[in-house]
């Protein structure tokens, strides 16, 4: 079962494909054409490396190299040129997630495989917004496509890695999730209430300066916007602008949460604790 192509539009793939070393499908050119419609090479190329891997942890180490190849071998001469070659390397792993659906869909037990399809519909339906929440500060710029493409990709590699997860425990495989360390904590985090729509969301960007800027929307009644400074345990200790709202914010690779520790003429109050259970 398919979830969800990219959505190109754009032309035709030329025939330029030849097989590697390792049998993985690759360009023979120097550089792709970024304006043709490159979707269905990169299957043939995804699926050669599902094809030619040992275990679910080379097949997806190998899939980002493709993805990372896209772009080597695009242009990225203009802001054009950077959005087009950014739109590849998502397309690649989309294709990753709906090959590893295809394969799952037909070994998952029928508990597990209706818990797994509902939190993919859920969110299949929330990326797209949650990218546009992450580059809401971009809004109207130049370059806010190529960084919701960015974003989209990887979003998707945390996809993958979640459902080949699962995936390997079925096949008895050894598998790991990189954890997030200090520096990429960043992300998109959402509670939905199991619903596909935002109810509360987490944001966490990099700041300038190595601290963390964040806003939190919490079930539609306030927005809370601050900064953000790591921890010792690996956490962001986070201060609101206004200064009324502190507390603590911990991202993991399956949600995020907010405990607040401080509070002042606000509609939070110190001990509450939220959930973000999708992560992006």
């Amino acid at each position: 079962m398919s979830y969800e192509d990219a959505n190109t539009n754009v032309g035709e793939a030329d025939d330029i494909s030849s097989t590697g070393d390792d049998g993985t499908n690759l360009t023979s050119t120097e550089e792709i054409d970024i304006w043709a419609d490159n979707s269905e090479l990169i299957k043939s190329q995804v699926a050669d490396i599902v094809n030619n891997s040992e275990s679910l942890q080379d097949e997806l180490a190998d899939v980002g190299e493709l993805a990372d190849w896209y772009i080597d071998k695009g242009s990225l001469d203009t802001q054009a040129e950077m959005t087009q070659t950014s739109l590849w390397p998502y397309v690649v792993w989309d294709t990753e997630l709906n090959n590893l659906w295809s394969r799952m869909s037909d070994e998952l037990d029928a508990t597990t495989k209706e818990e797994v399809l509902s939190e993919q519909r859920r969110w299949v339906s929330l990326k797209e917004k949650a990218a546009n929440l992450a580059t809401i500060e971009n809004e109207g710029g130049s370059i806010r496509p190529m960084l919701v493409n960015i974003d989209l990709e990887e979003y998707t590699i945390n996809r993958c890695y979640k459902l080949a997860d699962i995936y390997a425990k079925t096949l008895n495989e050894s598998f790991t999730i990189p954890e997030k360390e200090s520096g990429d904590l960043y992300g998109v985090y959402i509670d939905d209430e199991g619903t596909g729509e935002i109810y509360s969301s987490l944001v966490v960007n990099t700041g300038y300066e190595g601290d963390y800027d964040i806003t939190i929307e919490l079930y539609r009644l306030c927005e809370l916007t601050g900064k953000g400074t790591l921890n010792a345990n690996n956490e962001i200790d986070f201060e609101s602008y206004d200064g009324k709202v502190k507390g603590v914010v911990s991202c993991t690779n399956n949600g995020a949460s907010f405990i607040v520790s401080e509070a002042t003429d606000s509609v939070v109050y110190p001990e509450e604790f939220y959930d973000f259970e999708l992560a992006f």
